[in-house]
């Protein structure tokens, strides 16, 4: 539990290994916690912690005799200023409604059952005390306006015992709102406002106080001059006055309808999400936590909004809010049809399923009575469908897809914990395999949980260690002869040295979000690096170092503003930089095409589109988008001399950035004859294992020193820098295709 400063808690419980082992558990959770172990030492203890909230045992009811539980809740509840206090009854009866609807009537705030949770325990504290505070920051804000009202609330009264003559102060007749034409003067026109079914008792405690002397309090309902229903502490006893003409009731009215109605708020927001209104991921967990204890047979649907954030960035603020109430209502009425529906197998009168909403664009669905897979399945399938039918909002009809992960009690998990994983690993499944689709939970996605952690495990682990390297690949000139660039590849060593396949870790840093923190790194080394080959004399400024970016690197509203001060830093000209970008991440995305459009005018990087050809069939976007090079995909290059297909997509790719005036680069050259190919067609430039495989950067500058290792040069000679011999010239050796080798020095990625 993440807070500013621990909540003080007080524990009041006669036993003292329950009381310690609770006090232990909610310590641990990050509270600050007081013990009292009889009832007559809890208020002593109470005024000198001043706790945000109080748990204590709460014993059953006795006949007529209301516990001491009961009695020391209405102690704490009349406190001055306890309107905010949590109250949490604990009883071994938590389950009996009798006893709810005591502990409830007498100010508590909650009821759990012994043997206490502890895990559901600290959720609901956190719940409660989070809207108590939310609760205690609504009422400061309207501390100012409540400051030109009447806050006392508090009304009193006279009642002669013979002649039944009432006096009420000013502020009595202010709470009742009555006026000249309904007066209050006697106690047959007080019981008048009272609410029919109070009356009887309020008069009964009436006649009993006048004839036996007794003393009364209690809260009742009164029917205000307004026409609203209030509720009232009415309390009274009998004044002795010797010179009085008659034995006489004093008392007192107190208006504690806002007290109970933030009572109710306060137990309102601990239980129900106030968006949907659906119950909120700690109810939830309070019923699963019944129905699993009493062993009934079940199914837990978890069910996410695939891509919700960017539907949620087209709404405002109200729409959004109401796209999340159209969708608790729709859940709602899709699982009461199916209780209207389930035949005579179900139980009427008493409701099996349960939706509630546990996250931002995630909700559960609790199906009772459920004990077959295919049936549980089935039910998914058909809530999936439900919320992918249109919602129509703000004017504007909007789809969405969902997800599900449906796990079935007793079958895949034993207890509450376990079926909330199972339900969340199986929707995990759904997501990753592409949304829009159920999985039921079995032992190979528990088996890919445990790899996936160990994945992650790894990749925070390299991260730490220092262990991610840039590696570069060159890019050669065919039409001038030179090493006309290099792209900046991200790499990532195991701990016994070995190189981890990119596919195998780059998905999860950008599932993760660690792809931002790693992108940061990969643009500042690879400036950094061409900022020291360019000092070297080895590239000139028409050498291009290109660095890829991934869309979740372009949510970073920082990205832009990083690569200009990296670039100012090293003093590198902006455009002997340029960003890859891959063909479909950049026609998905308006907002991304806007911001490289203002990236550009402002920094002056270059832009080149990735992966080309694999995309939209729409060519429109090349005169609309601030790009200067296309980079043909290697699925098309790899076919060239074989497949004619391929070589006219090729010719047609080329011909069309010679149109616009953007340069082309093929991808993924690995043999002479596709190279033959290319400069026939007149591609300006190539990039693949023939030239040169991704390298370590101390590899890749001995590769462009004028004495490293030369051949012939049977490519046309190339040239590095200009003014360079001929027989110095370095040609980087065709590569087989092959995994990238372990350097023997590289320069690891430091923050």
């Amino acid at each position: 539990m993440t807070m500013s400063e621990p909540h003080r808690l007080l524990i009041i419980d006669p036993d003292p290994l329950l009381r310690d082992s609770l006090s232990e558990a909610l310590a641990r959770g990050g509270y600050e916690v007081a013990v009292a172990a009889a009832l007559q030492d809890a208020f002593q203890q109470f005024l000198r912690v001043r706790p945000a909230a109080v748990l204590f045992e709460l014993a059953g009811s006795d006949g007529p005799t209301q516990s001491e539980g009961l009695h020391l809740c209405r102690q704490f509840r009349a406190l001055p200023g306890s309107e905010h206090l949590v109250l949490i009854a604990m009883s071994r009866e938590a389950d009996a409604e009798p006893l709810l609807e005591a502990a409830f009537n007498a100010g508590a705030t909650d009821c759990v059952a012994r043997p206490v949770n502890y895990m559901l325990l600290q959720r609901r504290l956190e719940q409660l005390l989070q809207a108590r505070e939310m609760t205690r920051s609504l009422q400061r804000s309207q501390q100012r306006l409540q400051a030109a009202q009447r806050v006392a609330h508090l009304g009193d009264w006279r009642l002669g015992c013979r002649s039944r003559a009432l006096t009420c102060s000013d502020e009595l007749v202010r709470i009742l709102k009555a006026t000249d034409d309904t007066r209050v003067s006697t106690l047959t026109d007080l019981l008048g406002w009272l609410h029919p079914e109070d009356s009887s008792m309020v008069a009964d405690a009436f006649t009993t106080a006048i004839e036996q002397g007794t003393s009364f309090s209690f809260e009742c309902r009164v029917l205000s001059g307004d026409g609203k229903l209030r509720t009232v502490q009415l309390g009274g006893q009998q004044e002795s006055e010797e010179l009085a003409d008659e034995p006489t009731l004093v008392g007192s009215i107190l208006d504690i309808t806002d007290q109970r109605s933030q009572q109710a708020q306060l137990r309102y927001l601990a239980n129900y999400d106030p968006v949907t209104r659906l119950p909120n991921e700690s109810q939830l967990d309070s019923w699963l936590a019944r129905h699993t204890g009493r062993g009934a047979k079940s199914a837990l649907v978890r069910l996410g909004l695939d891509e919700f954030r960017r539907v949620a960035e087209s709404l405002s603020r109200e729409q959004h809010n109401e796209l999340l109430r159209l969708i608790g209502a729709r859940l709602n009425s899709a699982i009461r049809y199916r209780e209207r529906n389930a035949g005579p197998g179900g139980r009427r009168g008493r409701r099996q399923d349960i939706a509630a909403r546990v996250g931002r664009a995630e909700f559960s669905v609790l199906l009772g009575k459920i004990d077959d897979v295919a049936l549980a399945l089935d039910v998914a399938d058909r809530l999936r469908s439900e919320l992918e039918l249109p919602f129509e909002v703000g004017g504007q009809r909007i789809y969405l897809s969902v997800s599900a992960g449906v796990a079935l009690y007793p079958l895949h998990a034993q207890d509450t914990e376990g079926l909330v994983r199972a339900s969340e690993a199986s929707l995990g499944v759904a997501v990753r395999a592409g949304g829009g689709r159920s999985v039921v939970f079995d032992v190979t996605i528990e088996e890919q949980i445990r790899q996936r952690w160990g994945r992650e495990a790894a990749l925070r682990s390299a991260l730490d260690d220092g262990r991610f390297l840039v590696y570069y690949q060159p890019r050669i000139d065919l039409m001038a002869g030179r090493v006309a660039g290099a792209e900046a590849l991200l790499r990532m060593r195991a701990e016994d040295g070995s190189l981890v396949a990119p596919s195998e870790f780059i998905p999860l840093a950008e599932e993760l979000g660690l792809i931002v923190e790693l992108g940061r790194l990969v643009v500042a080394e690879a400036i950094r690096q061409l900022r020291q080959w360019q000092s070297l004399g080895l590239v000139d400024r028409r050498f291009v170092m290109s660095v890829n970016i991934s869309p979740r690197q372009f949510q970073d509203p920082h990205l832009f503003e990083h690569i200009e001060l990296v670039l100012r830093n090293e003093h590198v000209a902006p455009a002997c930089l340029e960003l890859e970008i891959t063909e479909n991440t950049l026609l998905s995305d308006l907002e991304l095409a806007s911001r490289l459009l203002e990236a550009r005018r402002q920094i002056g990087v270059r832009v080149a589109i990735d992966d080309y050809g694999t995309g939209y069939s729409s060519l429109s976007y090349l005169r609309e988008l601030p790009v200067d090079t296309l980079k043909i995909d290697r699925s098309f290059i790899r076919g060239l001399g074989v497949n004619q297909t391929d070589e006219v997509i090729v010719r047609f790719t080329v011909q069309l950035a010679q149109a616009l005036g953007l340069r082309v680069c093929a991808e993924g050259v690995e043999s002479e004859e596709q190279l033959s190919v290319l400069r026939a067609l007149r591609c300006e430039e190539v990039q693949g294992f023939l030239y040169g495989k991704p390298m370590p950067a101390d590899d890749f500058t001995t590769g462009l020193m004028p004495h490293g290792v030369s051949r012939e040069a049977t490519h046309g000679g190339l040239a590095l820098a200009d003014g360079q011999a001929a027989d110095d010239v370095i040609v980087l050796e065709p590569e087989e295709p092959q995994a990238d080798p372990i350097p023997q020095q590289s320069r690891p990625l430091t923050g």
